[in-house]
């Protein structure tokens, strides 16, 4: 929820004050000792994905074995509070764990969840029914005056697209989606790491928004494939902008 969190847990960066509570032997293992500082190293860095997600409205991860969502549900309302139980189902592996806190509960989605340990809240999945997938709430809902909830229309769910969200989110992968000219149709993942927008004249050519280092070698790329060539491969660069 914290960009400024996250940030700061993904460099994984400790003064030289924690050699007082972490063992030798850890501090050999897991960490690289820098200037005044111990960083968490890169390999276990790499290791685990640090990505501020709104609930409400961003497609889930999927496989995965725990989900702690901790005094966070007693704010939202009941339907909400179902359609993001209902996301958690889907998110969990068959067998995996939810972890709520002491005024949470699962909204009345007993047949997602069994429930392991009333006190602590602690819940077991059962696997998502069919209609779970169609119940994500990937569009804001609108309110009408006096609270009450109004459907708003939106095209039906695509899973293509929702697969392609949930990987690109999963791997943290950035991916645009271009003509022949290199203007962008679709964004999908963090491309703000890699895009730019130039001064002057607003464009969405990816070609403009890229690094002159990249685009030189991206130019000929769309041209060749529209041609009908097969699928094309830019050698891999490094870029040291943004971490």
């Amino acid at each position: 929820m914290d960009p400024e969190a996250v940030r700061f847990a993904r460099e994984g960066l400790y003064p030289e004050s924690i050699a007082t509570d972490v063992s030798e032997e850890r501090l050999k293992r897991f960490f690289t000792k820098t200037d005044k500082s111990y960083q968490v190293t890169k390999q276990l860095r790499e290791a685990v994905i640090f990505s501020v997600q709104n609930l409400i409205t961003e497609p889930p991860f999927s496989r995965l074995d725990l989900v702690s969502c901790r005094n966070v549900l007693i704010y939202l309302e009941p339907d909400t509070q179902r359609r993001i139980i209902t996301l958690f189902s889907f998110a969990l592996r068959p067998g995996g764990y939810l972890f709520l806190g002491k005024s949470d509960g699962i909204a009345g989605q007993n047949e997602l969840f069994a429930i392991l340990s009333p006190k602590w809240r602690i819940y077991g999945s059962q696997g998502p029914p069919q209609r779970a997938v169609e119940n994500f709430l990937l569009w804001p809902e609108k309110k009408a005056p006096g609270g009450a909830l109004v459907e708003k229309s939106h095209p039906p769910l695509n899973l293509a697209d929702l697969n392609l969200q949930v990987l690109a989110k999963h791997f943290d992968a950035a991916i645009v989606l271009t003509d022949e000219r290199g203007n962008i149709l679709y964004f999908c993942g963090p491309t703000r790491k890699y895009l730019d927008h130039p001064t002057g004249q607003a464009t969405l050519n990816l070609l403009n928004m890229i690094d002159t280092e990249f685009s030189a070698r991206l130019r000929l790329m769309p041209s060749q494939r529209s041609a009908g060539k097969r699928t094309r491969h830019a050698r891999a660069c490094p870029i040291q902008t943004g971490g």
